[in-house]
């Protein structure tokens, strides 16, 4: 199959990952993204495309997993910013009530300040796993061995929680 004959299929697919696009975001513009993407991807993965399979289905794996990669990425960010602000809720409040949280009870501001300063080999990693990237995409994205991502990202966290240790802010 050529390029040509491969771009007029996926011109004839578009309107089917854009219905199930939707159906995955429940949203216009992020089912169009989504699309976007998954064609992309099928461009760049052309060479893996046989010519003889269901190129239908085949696009339609590619979607939902890239639907699924981002909602895990997304997730994990919804997650830290609803967290944050029930800290800064918590910390800002004034009342007689307390929260207890793992947030008031360890000072986000100074944890993010000893992140701040990790050298960039370990600040890099440390942060797209944080915004949850897996070990592998970091890998691929930074061309480094699988190994050396997750020993970087181990040791940025021992290094900020040393630091952390030694200004009083977390026990071990």
């Amino acid at each position: 199959m050529t390029h040509k004959e491969f771009n007029i299929k996926l011109g004839q697919h578009s309107s089917f990952l854009f219905e199930k696009a939707i159906f995955f975001t429940k949203n216009h513009q992020d089912a169009l993204d989504l699309v976007q993407e998954t064609l992309l991807k099928s461009l760049s993965n052309f060479h893996n495309y046989d010519g003889h399979s269901n190129i239908k289905g085949w696009l339609y794996v590619i979607l939902r997993n890239t639907f699924i990669n981002h909602y895990h990425k997304n997730k994990y960010e919804r997650k830290f910013k609803c967290n944050l602000e029930v800290a800064e809720y918590a910390t800002t409040r004034k009342s007689n009530i307390s929260f207890y949280t793992a947030y008031s009870k360890l000072e986000l501001e100074d944890i993010m300040r000893e992140v701040n300063k990790l050298p960039e080999d370990y600040f890099t990693p440390f942060m797209m796993h944080y915004r949850g990237y897996k070990y592998q995409e970091i890998s691929e994205k930074s061309q480094l061995p699988l190994g050396t991502i997750k020993t970087r990202i181990h040791k940025a966290r021992n290094l900020i929680k040393k630091k952390l240790e030694r200004a009083g802010i977390v026990r071990n």
